[in-house]
């Protein structure tokens, strides 16, 4: 599968890229599945800037990840991130292929809802984490998935995805007719 990720400001100033390294989002091409657009946005750092918390967003379903970034290149929080995706994609279906992962194509463009919806988000997270600063990372991910979006049919991006992610899977389950994916080497 091929993923296309907005990328913030915060998130391109953040790796030390120039604005125009990053393709804008009219590169990209029809979106033929629902999981294939997302964003991400740095939510917050640590004081001494040695942990990064990105937040990334789906488009249609509006469901959020929490992603720890401890250093290194963009690459390495893409490929963390995809990890976590197939993880929870894997604990809903209860069963994924192996060994595979999809491309990821990152570009600029702020999709207007998704943005709003996200700014929400971490507006409410950072006000949890003020009054609760133990909370465990999939206690402040879970309380976004629960952050009801009027955008949404179901209301509660959880469910969305929940309901998405079992009718039109990342991959196919049974393993045939498998377009796009790149047998994952180390």
């Amino acid at each position: 599968m091929d993923f296309y990720l907005y990328l913030s400001n915060r998130v391109i100033r953040h790796f030390g890229m120039a604005p125009r390294e990053v393709s804008k989002n009219s590169k990209m091409p029809p979106v033929t599945h629902w999981a294939t657009v997302w964003r991400i946005e740095l939510m917050a750092s640590t004081q001494d800037q040695k942990a990064h918390y990105f937040i990334v967003t789906n488009l249609e379903t509006r469901y959020s990840l929490l992603i720890p970034h401890f250093g290194g290149e963009l690459n390495v929080l893409l490929r963390n991130w995809q990890n976590y995706l197939f993880r929870v994609a894997q604990d809903i279906v209860g069963r994924f292929p192996e060994g595979i992962y999809g491309s990821t194509q990152v570009m600029r463009g702020n999709p207007r809802e998704l943005v709003g919806h996200m700014n929400e988000a971490i507006a409410h997270t950072l006000r949890y984490i003020e009054l609760n600063p133990k909370t465990p990372l999939d206690a402040l991910e879970s309380r976004i998935n629960l952050m009801p979006s009027l955008t949404l049919k179901d209301v509660f991006p959880c469910d969305v995805f929940g309901k998405m992610i079992r009718e039109a899977p990342l991959f196919p389950i049974d393993g045939n007719d498998m377009p796009n994916i790149i047998p994952f080497t180390r």
